[in-house]
């Protein structure tokens, strides 16, 4: 999803309901950032990497709870940032993501 167009999501929704709308991974990182103090950005984003370049969802999930085991004390709004967009919309997406050999990112909705 395109970070900060708000009723982008329902919009889609509603034009395709079986679309599957989702977060742009660097929105997400961006979105994570703005809680972390600037001298500890390239340690979190060295953690989050396995995260989002996980070569399965089961993989992603260990990363995803790597990271906040780390980082959810020092930034509990980071690591909520990454786990409230996990929810239903990564969890397809791992399931279509052999649509896109070679991405390091699942399939998202484009705003063309």
């Amino acid at each position: 999803m395109p970070g900060g167009l708000t009723g982008f999501p329902e919009a889609i929704e509603a034009t395709w309901p079986n679309s599957l709308v989702q977060t742009c991974v660097v929105h997400l990182i961006r979105a994570s950032m703005r809680f972390v103090a600037y001298g500890d950005r390239k340690q979190v984003a060295k953690a989050l990497k396995p995260v989002y370049t996980a070569p399965n969802e089961e993989a992603a999930l260990e990363a995803l709870a790597d990271f906040a085991d780390q980082w959810s004390s020092k930034y509990p709004e980071a690591v909520a940032t990454w786990e409230r967009a996990w929810g239903a919309e990564h969890s397809r997406s791992w399931r279509s993501r052999r649509c896109c050999a070679g991405s390091s990112t699942p399939p998202t909705v484009s705003s063309r």
